[in-house]
C-alpha cells in the first residue's frame, strides 16, 4: 500500500472534523507532511470527485461527498492503491459460530479479522464511524 493512500484518509478525516475550506499548508501542517505531497494526493481526490478546489488567498479543499458515504475503496481507487485479498480459507464450510459471528459483523458494517477484533471493511462507510467515535 503506498503513502499517497495514508495521506488521503488522514486528509480526508480531517476535513470532515474541520467542516471547512483548508489550504495544503493546513493539512500538511495536520499530516505531518510537505504541502507540495498533499497537493499532489488532493488534485487525485479531487479528480475523483471526493473534494473540491478553490484556487486564490482564499482557497483551499473541501469535500465533496458526505462522509456516510465515502468509503476506503472510493478513497483507493482515487490514489490507485489496491487492497490485498486471500483466496485461502481455512475451511470450505464454515463452523455455525463463525458464520453468525460474520453475520454480527457484517451487521456492523466490519469484517472479521484474525485476531477475532473486527476491523472496518473498505467498503464501509468510514469516515462517519470516525467521526461518531470521537464525540
Amino acid at each position: 500500500m503506498k503513502s499517497d493512500f495514508s495521506v488521503a484518509v488522514h486528509a480526508l478525516v480531517y476535513l470532515s472534523v474541520k467542516g471547512c475550506t483548508l489550504s495544503s499548508d493546513a493539512l500538511a501542517d495536520n499530516i505531518c507532511t510537505n504541502a507540495a505531497r498533499v497537493r499532489k494526493v488532493m488534485a487525485r481526490l479531487k479528480k475523483a470527485g471526493l473534494v473540491g478546489a478553490r484556487e486564490g488567498s482564499e482557497g483551499g479543499f473541501c469535500p465533496q461527498v458526505p462522509p456516510a458515504e465515502l468509503t476506503l475503496d472510493r478513497v483507493a481507487a482515487a490514489v490507485d492503491t489496491a487492497f490485498v485479498e486471500s483466496g485461502w480459507h481455512s475451511a470450505t464450510s464454515p463452523l455455525p459460530f463463525a458464520a453468525a459471528y460474520r453475520r454480527l459483523n457484517l451487521a456492523r458494517n466490519c469484517a472479521p479479522s484474525h485476531s477475532g477484533r473486527a476491523f472496518i471493511s473498505p467498503r464501509t462507510p468510514w469516515v462517519e464511524t470516525i467521526l461518531q467515535a470521537g464525540r
